[in-house]
């Protein structure tokens, strides 16, 4: 199951990248992501962009932090990666760990408690309001990112077999390895 971003479930007012279905009626959070699948572990470069000022506040002086979602159905495979409070991260994502769609969503979250919290840009439904937030609480959350790790292509020409001719077998026996890198079939010197 992956993380739900039901309007509802959060205790606190959040931002979300979608304006329609968001706590504020002004703002804006939202994230890019390369990812380099060029080399093992996979690098992620994540750029953010924040524009509310009070949840800005909280990053600069560290009340609140950035971090990285990241799950697979297919492995189960979930994390949420804390980063640093600046725009610009760049960490690594072991690929092996995740095989087909692999979602990825930026949050800002509460790292310690925050009393009367009233950021500025709230739906008017909230006017006057202040919030006390719990650590770990979300503030913001940004749109999924979807990348899908599939099997690497096998070159063309390159077979995952490797057929080795044994003198000594006979004609109807074979053997097969599994420990090597190929798959390694012996054979005698005839196939019937």
């Amino acid at each position: 199951m992956r993380f739900s971003r039901q309007t509802g479930a959060y205790p606190c007012p959040v931002l979300k990248e979608e304006l329609d279905e968001c706590a504020y009626s002004n703002g804006k959070f939202a994230f890019t992501l390369d990812i380099d699948t060029s080399k093992s572990p996979n690098t992620l470069e994540i750029k953010s962009e924040l524009q509310q000022p009070e949840i800005e506040s909280l990053i600069k002086n560290q009340d609140a932090n950035l971090a990285l979602g990241v799950h697979c159905d297919k492995t189960y495979y979930y994390d949420l990666v804390d980063l640093s409070n600046k725009p610009s991260h760049s960490i690594t994502l072991d690929e092996q760990q995740v095989f087909g769609n692999v979602y990825f969503f930026l949050v800002v979250k509460a790292k310690r408690a925050i009393s009367n919290f009233s950021p500025s840009g709230l739906d008017s439904v909230f006017n006057g309001m202040s919030f006390n937030v719990r650590c770990g609480d979300l503030l913001a959350i940004s749109n999924e990112v979807v990348f899908n790790y599939g099997l690497p292509p096998l070159p063309v020409g390159e077979s995952i077999f490797e057929l080795v001719l044994q003198q000594e077998r006979h004609s109807s026996e074979f053997a097969v390895d599994l420990g090597r890198e190929k798959i390694e079939i012996a054979v005698g010197d005839r196939l019937n």
